[in-house]
């Protein structure tokens, strides 16, 4: 038996199931209202399974039974920096916040303002490929600057593979959309703020 309730302790909602998870989805599936919920640790077992976080449910961490889970499982921004501990826990054993990464991705996209029309295309169409870097890549320098190359321009900034940039856009390989990756639509969303507040 699993109980979803808020941080005072008031049930939201209660289920028969193993895992706190399969009582998430559940709650979901039946439309409860999870406004104010609390789930202190969210373990993802099943990497077949995609969750959309409704607003208003706070979780303190989210974690994979194994190596299978996927971001694409939390499709809410919010999670993914629980994510990038597990996979990229280099990043704040280093000591940088979340709030880093974004900053870093924001002023590239600043620097880039002139390509930003073309890698929110690149999103949309799942050639955004942070995992690969050969001649395949991916990756946020390679795709602004294949594309400022074809345009007689360089970027504006440096390829550097352990920046943390880079290290969110590790989350993304070819064919993720922001459909279908969380990691995808919180960059590619932020692309378009971006572009809106420079336009």
């Amino acid at each position: 038996m699993q109980t979803i309730t808020t941080k005072d302790g008031r049930e939201l909602y209660s289920a028969d199931c193993d895992t706190m998870f399969e009582c998430l989805t559940e709650a979901i599936a039946h439309g409860i209202d999870l406004r104010g919920a609390y789930i202190d640790t969210l373990e993802i077992c099943d990497s077949g399974v995609r969750v959309e976080i409704p607003e208003g449910v706070e979780i303190g961490n989210i974690c994979t039974s194994n190596d299978t889970g996927s971001i694409g499982e939390i499709s809410n921004p919010e999670r993914i920096k629980y994510w990038l501990w597990e996979r990229q826990e280099n990043i704040f054993q280093k000591g940088h916040s979340f709030s880093e990464v974004e900053d870093e991705i924001k002023n590239i996209y600043k620097l880039s303002i002139i390509d930003l029309p073309y890698l929110i295309t690149q999103f949309e169409i799942g050639n955004v490929n942070g995992l690969s870097y050969d001649e395949q890549c991916g990756c946020l320098y390679a795709t602004l600057n294949r594309w400022a190359r074809k345009r007689g321009r360089e970027v504006a900034f440096d390829a550097d593979a352990s920046s943390l940039r880079e290290s969110l856009f590790f989350c993304i390989e070819k064919g993720d959309t922001p459909e279908t990756n969380a990691v995808a639509k919180y960059a590619y969303d932020l692309a378009i703020q971006i572009l809106g507040e420079n336009e």
